[in-house]
């Protein structure tokens, strides 16, 4: 049994990526009926979120059908996306999952508080900050 949070799952769990451009509602729900355990927005900028951009906020809609869901954030500051998980909190989802690395894959150009896993460089300091400042885990 695989656990994330609160949420149990089968050995092989079927987990919806968050792709952009790809995993909004329609495509959600195609794959929850083809047997998606779970399903993800798509990426939503932090920096979106915390300036209320209609974009990004709408990224966080779901229906209860789709639940578990979660939804992705990334950013390139500690503070913002401490923010955005917060205001993605008001929206219930189950799981916000936190994107360290810049969501196009470069990283050796990103001008940021933390890099991805794989530069190894802050990342530890980003998840202390963010679990400490917000409930969902």
């Amino acid at each position: 049994m695989i656990k994330i949070a609160d949420i149990e799952f089968a050995d092989v769990p079927l987990l919806l990526a968050p792709m952009e451009g790809v995993t909004d509602p329609p495509f959600r729900h195609a794959c929850k009926e083809q047997g998606a355990d779970i399903v993800y927005s798509e990426f939503i900028s932090s920096d979106g979120l915390i300036r209320d951009a209609v974009k990004s906020v709408r990224k966080l809609g779901f229906v209860e059908e789709e639940r578990p869901f979660g939804v992705q954030i990334f950013g390139n500051s500690i503070e913002p996306m401490v923010e955005a998980a917060r205001y993605a909190e008001r929206y219930n989802p189950d799981i916000i999952d936190i994107n360290f690395a810049n969501y196009t894959g470069n990283t050796d150009n990103v001008n940021s508080d933390y890099y991805s896993s794989s530069k190894g460089v802050k990342a530890d300091g980003a998840i202390t900050i963010t679990g400490g400042k917000i409930s969902v885990t």
